[in-house]
């Protein structure tokens, strides 16, 4: 393992100082070497313990009741097991979850944007096989979750897409955090669509620039609608960064009462009111808290005084260490 996490790093080192058609014909054994090695950390109310991809299932209990759902986190672009994103989901998804498996994408999403994307499909396929893995052990698909920011959404979506065409099941349920926009504005099938679970709920709060703009879900909410320009992202120096972010931070926070109503939306009509940013709508409530049977396309416009958001900022020292 060690070997090949080396045979790795070089085949990253060598690619980037290529011309672009020979790095571009290195590419598909730099993307064979990323999905081959990935990891996943198991955390639990009491620890974490981490397994190479291929060994986690033989790791996972035994199941005999729907009392152990797989619930899985796949993290976007330069994010870590380790980072704010990542600790703040796993808090809220283990209120419900004895266990949840979040999959290391450092390997293949710590370089350039573009090079990242085309890795999407191998990353996606390596998390099909643990949840074809799991459900050996007993996991129905059904009960299954997956949480996926960013990058991460689509991670989700293909895995699950795999999942109905490979296995002759249906994951049971996608929540997508803000998925992304550039290099999946395009071809559904490379992408997260409401086909691909279930239920697939969809947090867009920077929808049209770095997330996608278009209801790809059974029930998509906006935050502060198409508009975004979220307040306590203005005096950041990197806005968009900030807003992509709150879709995470918010349905973290979703989680935190008891009724996982930390997130209350306003039904929109049609597109048109959307757009209008006038939604007035039944109250519903979304994120953490939200229903398998929800449906359509929903507003939520968070509260003026919410501006504590801290998030990673690669070329900011001061949130390094955050």
């Amino acid at each position: 393992m060690r070997a090949a996490g080396l045979l790795l790093v070089l085949l990253q080192s060598v690619a980037a100082l290529l011309p672009p058609i020979m790095s571009n014909s290195l590419g598909d054994l730099l993307r064979a070497a990323s999905d081959t090695y990935l990891n996943v950390i198991m955390f639990t109310r009491t620890g974490k313990k981490q397994y190479a991809l291929n060994a986690a299932p033989a790791h996972l209990p035994r199941v005999s009741s729907p009392d152990f759902p797989l619930t899985v986190f796949i993290s976007g672009w330069w994010n870590s097991p380790q980072d704010e994103a990542a600790r703040a989901v796993v808090r809220a998804l283990l209120t419900a979850a004895p266990y949840v498996l979040v999959l290391d994408t450092r390997v293949p999403f710590s370089r350039g944007y573009v090079s990242s994307a085309a890795l999407v499909n191998a990353v996606a396929r390596r998390l099909f096989r643990l949840i074809s893995g799991a459900a050996a052990r007993g996991h129905d698909p059904a009960r299954t979750h997956l949480v996926g920011f960013s990058l991460g959404a689509h991670v989700a979506g293909i895995a699950g897409d795999l999942v109905r065409r490979r296995l002759n099941a249906t994951v049971g349920r996608i929540t997508a955090l803000d998925p992304a926009r550039p290099c999946f504005a395009g071809a559904a099938r490379r992408r997260l669509t409401r086909d691909d679970a279930r239920f697939v709920h969809v947090v867009h709060s920077s929808a049209g620039v770095v997330g996608l703009e278009s209801a790809v879900g059974h029930a998509d909410v906006y935050v502060n609608g198409l508009e975004g320009r979220l307040p306590e992202c203005r005096a950041r120096p990197v806005p968009l960064e900030c807003e992509h972010a709150a879709a995470w931070r918010l349905y973290a926070d979703s989680a935190k009462t008891a009724s996982g109503n930390g997130l209350p939306g306003r039904r929109c009509r049609d597109w048109a009111e959307l757009q209008s940013g006038r939604c007035d709508g039944e109250p519903t409530n979304l994120g953490f808290g939200c229903r398998d049977d929800t449906r359509g396309l929903f507003m939520y416009s968070p509260p003026k005084e919410d501006t504590n958001l801290k998030v990673f900022n690669l070329f900011d020292v001061n949130t390094w260490f955050s």
